[in-house]
């Protein structure tokens, strides 16, 4: 059986509904009344759900009872192009136990098509009851046959203890007995393409007289119809109206008559849809103490419905109070279409804590969704949860209030890291409960061997920003297995980066100290926050709005199919993430979505800063209403992303934000990879050296590609670039030069990690540091994954990692002390010194020379500040293959006051200013030469102005 599609819609008007909501004294729980002015029907408003298709939870209910002896799974599969080639299997355990998937390839045939057989009792699945399945092209997963994840239940067992599986291409349901297998011909995809014109495909050639199209199931007539093998076009004699349903029946014959909604997909792009559906009103659940507005935009549903649930959490699953859940909601309230593609309803009482759902009825087919615009939710963010924010703030929380410490984007040093990275390793030494928590990194005092740990470490190193990764509900990390001991050190377990998007605008659940209360993760990201602020660092948060998590069972393409995602001409998903999706920030209410949910998080947990994930996938016109929204609260929130797609977008790169565009997002920067790769070895190989480990070749061009960053890249404008040596994707920067050197101790390894971001901070633009690489981090490998570089050492893509990899363990800060001061030294140092954050272009073409002495593996430049009692600041970075010679510029004497070593910045006072300085451990005449070891980076000053 095809799941059904909606993609038209009736425009019809309703009358506005007001409940009342109290609550039951005998049972504790909400209840609703109904006041309205004209009575709705009586199926509308005991209406449940009837179908909920997650990636979590199979359409039908699974057994979880113990299966019948299993020899074989027999998974059969039949294609009607009869093209099996590029097909495979990825196959994963689901019930009682999820865990790692595995490929499958389809190698036998029969008088069906292809199967596979596999051994239940050796391979992964092995006790399973119920596994998960998905046909796609692989090993690229550039295409899937059915965008949903599916689920096979095991207990069809027959009298040979095989269980027989039968999928058919483009068909969602599974089947168990072939004699049940509906393999007759069928339409695959039809939209409308422009105002007259329609496209489909189907799994055999047609001809006219086999089609109709119809219009509220009224034939209308064809002004023209082409068939080109199994894909026709189709002209109507009229222009579509969007506020119609339209459907295409075709006669295969032999009493094969199909019917399949005609989407709109071919003019959700168009200035027609816009006019007819764009709405700029407010969208989720809007909350007062007296009454609750929901609204959800769902412009070709049929019908809404709004389910109101006492908890967050189902009747299988126990609360920390050790209270089951409930599986039925309280109430199931129908919406109100308004306008604008629409649906509204309004709940009186107060509804704060209330946990809720949408389900929207698309052509006869219910799907049970969260609120795209939900704002918390319960455990793992199945449902969302009504808030009444002004009770999540901590005591002295201001809205609109962050730290006073910059002027420019250039003012930033940012420092990344994960929720678990800083607290998860026992030598933390913070409060237990808190451990990989928000809390945790709210802890002072922390100390192991002598030397500070967690937050304490972070505000003395000395950084303007923090930097997480994920905090958003990605809908990784199952918030039921928390207090799971065995959840602890494996892959796939409580760890986990967190780039699968969920719900957009909820706290992820995992990082609080209780994931089934919805209030508890606003409260504990706001106090994590609050306590960054009160110590003058600020918060930027990763975001992920270039895909989601799912694809054709996301809670987007559920209510609105194919709106939200940049679609295949043959209606698959586009995946220029990498990861199965990508959504279309071109289209208006994906742009609105983008910078309301923005808005939310500034504004509401007084998030200063974003980084985003992918951000070419965006468009221009998307990255500029962003910078415009939020520069209008303050111009000082960052705004920055990655200049590269994951695969390969429809998005032409004309209208991508990445370098090439940069001209054209005056408030966007972009990280520097040119300069990333020259500095320690380019992230493709893992073993290939860069600057620091020594490599010259003029080919590469190393020291030009420093430069890039000393000068603010290629434009000089500093503000629009991130320089940055590594990052949580990718090794660490201690990983990287153990692999690429050969026969090094450990003290020439440590001059490397110093040298390397000694350049990063002494470069023009944003600085940004990985966190641990003060403390010559490493992330070792733990074997049962696949991302450990080829001799098992060091785990280059620590996603779903354990915390055994991705933990910062606090002996490296006693090991590597001497490191962690000398990164303390140059941040001081960049923030002490203006000429290191110039600002503009014309600053750095008038402030900044670099110097060409014609000599490789030098790069060498100096920095003007007439303002400054270092007039002249002279920075020589020597690489690591040799010592040289070197020849100082200049008529002046030079003060060496920095090398690869700490020092303390003092004061001094000159004509009754005072200025910033340290002591000098040398000086030297200009036009002498002097001696430069491998990896020294020096820094000498002159109080003249030196041309």
């Amino acid at each position: 059986m095809f799941k059904k599609i909606l993609t038209g819609a009736f425009m019809f008007t309703l009358a506005f509904m007001v409940l009342s909501c109290s609550v039951d004294p005998t049972t504790n729980e909400p209840t609703t009344s109904l006041n309205t002015t004209e009575e709705p029907t009586t199926e509308a408003l005991t209406e449940t759900p009837t179908t909920q298709v997650t990636t979590e939870t199979p359409t039908d209910e699974p057994t979880t009872e113990p299966v019948s002896a299993i020899n074989k799974v027999i998974v059969h599969y039949y294609r009607f192009d009869d093209d099996y080639s590029p097909w495979s299997l990825w196959i994963w355990p689901h019930i009682p136990d999820s865990g790692d998937g595995k490929q499958y390839n389809l190698t036998q045939t029969d008088d069906y098509g292809v199967y596979l057989e596999i051994d239940y009792a050796t391979s992964p699945i092995a006790g399973s009851t119920t596994i998960g399945v998905i046909v796609a092209q692989l090993p690229s997963w550039s295409k899937k046959d059915i965008g949903i994840d599916r689920f096979i239940d095991l207990s069809n067992v027959d009298e040979e203890g095989n269980v027989h599986v039968y999928l058919v291409q483009n068909t969602e349901e599974i089947y168990y007995d072939a004699d049940e297998v509906d393999l007759g011909d069928r339409i695959n995809f039809v939209q409308f393409t422009d105002e007259s014109e329609i496209e489909f495909t189907s799994t055999t050639s047609v001809v006219e007289s086999q089609v109709k199209i119809l219009k509220n199931d009224v034939e209308i007539t064809l002004s023209s119809f082409q068939m080109s093998g199994t894909a026709g076009v189709i002209m109507i004699d009229e222009v579509v109206d969007l506020n119609q349903r339209y459907h295409l029946e075709i006669d295969f014959g032999n009493g094969n008559i199909k019917k399949s909604l005609i989407r709109f997909d071919g003019f959700y792009d168009s200035e027609t849809f816009d006019e007819a559906f764009y709405y700029d009103g407010e969208l989720g659940a809007i909350y007062s103490p007296s009454q609750t507005i929901f609204r959800l935009w769902a412009p070709i549903s049929e019908s809404v419905t709004l389910n109101l649930y006492s908890k967050g959490h189902t009747a299988s699953e126990i609360d920390y109070d050790g209270f089951e859940g409930v599986d039925n909601p309280y109430d199931s309230i129908a919406m109100t279409r308004i306008e604008k593609g629409v649906f509204e309803v309004t709940v009186e009482g107060d509804l704060d804590g209330v946990y809720y759902t949408f389900t929207v009825n698309n052509d006869g087919s219910r799907y049970e969704v969260m609120d795209p615009y939900a704002y918390s939710a319960g455990v793992n963010g199945k449902r969302g949860m009504v808030v009444d924010f002004s009770s999540t703030n901590p005591n002295g929380w201001i809205y609109g209030s962050r730290p006073n410490t910059m002027n420019s984007y250039t003012d930033a040093i940012v420092y990344e890291l994960h929720v678990r990275d800083l607290t998860s390793h026992e030598s933390w030494n913070g409060t237990e409960a808190y451990r990989g928590k928000f809390l945790g990194l709210t802890e002072r005092g922390t100390t192991y061997s002598g030397v500070t740990t967690g937050l304490d470490h972070i505000i003395d190193l000395g950084v303007t920003h923090v930097q997480f990764v994920p905090i958003f509900d990605h809908g990784i990390i199952d918030e039921t297995r928390l207090n799971d001991e065995s959840y602890y050190g494996i892959h796939d377990g409580i760890f986990n980066w967190g780039y699968m998007p969920e719900n957009f605008n909820v706290v992820e659940g995992s990082y609080s100290t209780d994931p089934y209360n919805g209030h508890v993760r606003i409260e504990e990201l706001k106090t994590m926050v609050q306590t960054f602020h009160n110590n003058d660092i600020r918060v930027i948060m990763d975001v992920v709005y270039n895909h989601t998590g799912k694809s054709a069972d996301s809670n987007f393409d559920l209510i609105l199919p194919g709106y939200y995602f940049r679609m295949n001409s043959d209606g698959t998903f586009s995946n220029g993430s990498g990861t199965g999706n990508e959504t279309a920030s071109e289209r208006s209410m994906v742009r609105k979505y983008m910078v309301d949910s923005l808005l939310f998080w500034t504004e509401e947990y007084n998030i200063d800063g974003f980084r985003f994930d992918l951000m070419k996938l965006h468009d221009l016109d998307t990255m500029n209403a962003i910078v415009e929204a939020l520069h209008a609260i303050d111009p000082t929130i960052m705004i920055f992303g990655e200049p590269w797609t994951g695969g390969t977008s429809l998005l032409p790169d004309s209208e991508s934000a990445y370098k090439n565009t940069l001209n054209q997002m005056p408030g966007v920067a972009i990280f520097n990879d040119n300069t990333r790769d020259a500095i320690k070895g380019t992230v493709w190989g893992a073993t290939a050296p860069g600057f620091v480990q020594g490599y010259s070749n003029p080919n590469d061009n190393y020291d030009n590609r420093i430069i890039y960053a000393v000068v603010g890249g290629e434009n000089r404008i500093p503000t629009q670039m991130v320089n940055y040596v590594t990052a949580h994707d990718n090794n660490t920067l201690y990983d990287k030069l153990m692999l690429s050197t050969d026969d090094l101790t450990i003290d020439q390894i440590e001059r490397m990690q110093r040298q390397a971001n000694g350049i990063i901070l002494t470069s023009q633009g944003i600085a940004f540091l990985h966190s641990g690489v003060e403390i010559m981090r490493t992330k070792p490998c733990v074997l049962g994954g696949n991302t450990c570089d080829y001799q098992n050492l060091y785990d280059h893509n620590s996603y779903r990692s354990p915390d055994e990899t991705n933990q910062i363990d606090w002996q490296w800060k006693v090991d590597y002390f001497e490191t962690f001061e000398y990164y303390q030294t140059m941040i001081a140092l960049r923030k002490a010194k203006d000429v290191f954050r110039l600002s503009t272009k014309a600053e750095v073409d008038n402030q900044i020379t670099v110097l060409n002495d014609g000599q490789d593996g030098i790069v060498a430049f100096i920095l003007r500040d007439p303002n400054d009692y270092w007039k002249t600041t002279y920075v020589i970075h020597n690489n690591g293959k040799e010592a040289r010679t070197y020849n100082l510029h200049g008529d002046t004497t030079w003060n060496l006051v920095l090398g690869l070593e700490a020092a303390e910045l003092k004061t001094i006072t000159d004509d009754g200013n005072t200025y910033y300085t340290f002591d000098i451990l040398n000086t030297y005449a200009g036009g002498t030469s002097i001696e430069l070891q491998a990896n020294d980076t020096l820094i000498l000053y002159s109080t003249e102005i030196v041309e």
